[in-house]
């Protein structure tokens, strides 16, 4: 069934009309979508939280990880549930693994142009005296998320590659 955004979301509201009565409001936290097509699905998403007496607090473009981490550190600490506090998170632990091993040469990630470009810009400084990073396809020139990449077979777990190669020159 094809629904238009503002069918769609006139459906969800009135399916769960009266249905607030009998549920304890809650707080949704949500990311905003990185595929245009995504839009109308969040929509009717936050309609429907909405309808049922719920608050929609939307965190932008946040990575799904950091999406889970501010909903659970939430309901832990709220003061920090940020992405500050994320990213602290993440290079204090990646420093406890890898102690006093340094990385001899940069690590080059293809971002496919996705939401995780900036964001591991963002995290990139926290950890660049243990693993200097190199981000390509980082949308900044402009790019289809995922375009011209294949997805190979998972012959030793799980491989995605670009089409395009990548120069490892620093």
């Amino acid at each position: 069934m094809t629904l238009g955004t503002s069918r769609l979301c006139a459906y969800v509201a009135g399916a769960t009309r009266g249905v607030a009565e009998r549920v304890v409001p809650c707080v949704a936290y949500d990311a905003g979508p990185a595929r245009p097509s995504s839009w109308p699905l969040q929509e009717a998403v936050h309609t429907g939280v909405r309808a049922l007496g719920g608050e929609v607090r939307d965190l932008g473009e946040v990575t799904t990880p950091q999406l889970h981490f501010i909903t659970w550190q939430t309901n832990i600490e709220p003061a920090l549930a940020t992405e500050a506090h994320y990213f602290a998170q993440l290079a204090t632990a990646f420093a406890g693994v890898v102690g006093d091993r340094r990385a001899a040469s940069p690590l080059n990630v293809d971002a496919a142009n996705g939401v995780g470009a900036p964001k591991l810009a963002e995290l990139a400084p926290q950890i660049a005296n243990i693993l200097p990073l190199r981000v390509v396809n980082d949308g900044k020139q402009g790019g289809a998320l995922n375009f011209k990449v294949w997805y190979g077979l998972p012959l030793c777990g799980y491989r995605c590659l670009s089409d395009e190669a990548i120069s490892l020159e620093s």
